[in-house]
């Protein structure tokens, strides 16, 4: 379901002329350096392709044959492009063997040179030959990018003085790239058509923590030699099928998936986004404004707010909700919508989530998870928060690195399922509130979802409010509003005091509130008889019966739920203290 997928999405990538898609057997390459010769193969000069990008040189990207599989250990060479090793014969790296180098060097010209014969190519494409047989070491060594040539990572290719790069050339576009020839045909996998199979599928790129070169999808790490394993693995030999023959995929799907997912991967990509270590994409199936919504909210909601835009999250949202609601999502519409996620794993890629569905029913629990997590706010913040600042709220430091690895993508999955949020979820924002002794907006918020969620099922559709519940009757909330009064009382009679007593009680309040509130309540009177006004004194005293009201008995001890209540209530009552000092 995956790589079908991936393929309709390249199918219908390849039909839109403004994303420039190359085509099969092509891919768009950083090309560092073009090597100028003249129409007889003659070398006239080095051209520079880079150009200064923020604090780097970025090389000018070209349409070149694509290799079509990763290169691993062995010895692969391009279709008129390459480093040094390949395109020179010369090392890169102080550990490169000259016997290995030479024989890449000349991988890379037989590779040309088959290709001339195969595809019927002739002059002048055929004489960039000739410039391998005319010093040509001598005189790129005299020009000032020498050094950069022969860096690993820098890439050539040749250009013909008058004609242009030889990928661009007429008869070199028109040419086969894609060598299908001497492969063992399968049912495909993906297309469900006999095809021949490709044995090692091209590497995705732009996965968060994947190797720089790229990772594989599909991988199977075997090999069988004369009906026999010969490798490492003969668990995966055990059927005598090798590499990619284990999960048979033909070489037109393999290149089309991969095409696909590494669009999705690029970094200008409006379809990716990073949760902690794993690498989100998501696409709709069909082109259409509203479902564009649905790519920009997902993003959002993910993502953090763009830096150079940060108001464009809020259209975001706006666009989603009117979508909806207006109707230009349709609750029958069955144009789907594809949440993929993506971490790497020792040289390959693993799936962390996968989830289609109707782009209708995404658009519907997105909407309701932003519901769920919606609490009262100060005027001046944003009115939704995306995913990852509610995950960070949990964390030491506040930093997505201190997040458990498998909580990110277990929360977005309960958004995407419409489900109750995880349990460690609730687990991690209670000990950070108790750690730090500080609940904030998204902490609030979270507690309030994963409350809410669990008890969706019950009679009562909202457990906690967005905002100040007077009516509430659970005990553990009315008490987190007690003790949001206690605070606000010892405020206002020690002002500028440096710690009150969320400081030193609150850990011990919400969890084992029968030893604690007694003395606080003690307290309270010592805090009432320093305060100057006898109207506020008579408001906070109201305020404090309206709330014991509630409280037949104090429990001995609270379990989570209930320090999620007390959180919330404490929260809820705090804020009803500051828009109150505001509206006045």
């Amino acid at each position: 379901m995956i790589l079908q997928a991936l393929c309709e999405y390249y199918e219908r990538s390849l039909a839109d002329p403004e994303r420039k898609v190359p085509p099969e057997g092509w891919e768009w390459k950083g090309i560092h350096f073009l090597i100028v010769v003249d129409t007889e193969g003659n070398f006239i000069r080095v051209e520079d392709t880079r150009e200064l990008s923020g604090k780097k040189l970025v090389a000018k990207k070209f349409l070149v044959p694509s290799l079509g599989e990763s290169k691993g250990s062995a010895i692969k060479a391009n279709l008129f492009w390459e480093n040094a090793e390949y395109f020179l014969g010369v090392p890169t790296k102080e550990n490169s063997k000259p016997e290995r180098v030479k024989k890449q060097h000349q991988a890379f010209i037989e590779r040309m040179k088959s290709f001339f014969e195969k595809e019927k190519i002739g002059e002048p494409a055929k004489n960039v030959l000739n410039v391998f047989s005319k010093n040509l070491l001598d005189e790129l060594s005299k020009s000032s990018v020498w050094d950069d040539l022969k860096k690993p990572e820098s890439l050539m290719t040749f250009k013909i003085e008058g004609l242009g790069v030889i990928t661009d050339l007429p008869e070199i576009r028109k040419a086969q790239v894609v060598d299908e020839k001497g492969l063992p045909e399968g049912i495909c996998l993906v297309t469900g058509e006999k095809a021949p199979i490709k044995q090692l599928h091209p590497p995705i790129l732009g996965v968060k923590g994947a190797n720089s070169t790229g990772a594989s999808l599909v991988s199977v790490n075997n090999k069988v030699e004369n009906g026999r394993n010969g490798g490492p693995t003969p668990a995966f030999a055990s059927f005598l099928k090798q590499q990619g023959f284990n999960a048979p995929v033909s070489v037109r799907a393999a290149l089309a998936y991969t095409r696909a997912l590494n669009l999705l991967l690029d970094p200008a990509s409006k379809n990716k986004t990073n949760l902690g270590e794993t690498t989100i994409v998501f696409w709709a199936q069909k082109e259409d404004p509203a479902y564009c919504n649905l790519e920009q909210s997902f993003s959002w909601l993910v993502g953090e707010d763009p830096k150079d835009d940060p108001d464009r999250s809020v259209a975001a949202v706006k666009a989603l909700y009117e979508s909806v609601f207006s109707g230009r999502i349709p609750a029958t519409e069955q144009d789907r919508f594809y949440v993929l996620g993506l971490s790497p794993n020792a040289g390959r890629i693993s799936v962390r989530l996968w989830r289609s569905g109707k782009a209708r029913d995404f658009a519907d629990k997105i909407i309701k998870h932003f519901e769920d997590v919606q609490i009262i706010h100060g005027p001046n913040e944003k009115e939704h928060l995306p995913l990852s600042r509610l995950l960070k709220a949990t964390a030491l430091d506040y930093t997505m690195d201190n997040v458990p690895p498998n909580l990110p993508g277990a929360v977005l999955a309960s958004i995407l399922d419409g489900t109750p949020y995880p349990r460690s979820l609730l687990q991690q924002c209670i000990r950070r509130i108790r750690a730090e002794r500080k609940v904030t907006r998204e902490r609030a918020g979270i507690l309030k979802a994963c409350i809410n969620r669990q008890q969706a099922n019950s009679r009562e559709k909202e457990v906690l409010k967005v905002s100040l519940d007077r009516s509430n009757p659970n005990v553990a909330y009315r008490l987190g509003r007690l003790f949001a009064v206690l605070e606000k009382i010892q405020e206002e009679a020690n002002p500028g005091i440096n710690a009150t007593i969320r400081d030193r009680y609150y850990g011990a309040a919400s969890s084992m509130p029968v030893v604690v509130f007694p003395q606080l309540l003690k307290l309270k009177n010592y805090h009432m008889a320093k305060l100057t006004n006898p109207g506020r004194k008579v408001n906070l005293e109201k305020e404090i019966g309206e709330i014991m009201d509630g409280i037949a008995t104090m429990p001995s001890t609270m379990s989570l739920d209930q320090q999620a209540h007390f959180a919330v209530g404490y929260y809820h009552q705090m804020q009803a203290f500051y828009n109150k000092n505001k509206g006045e």
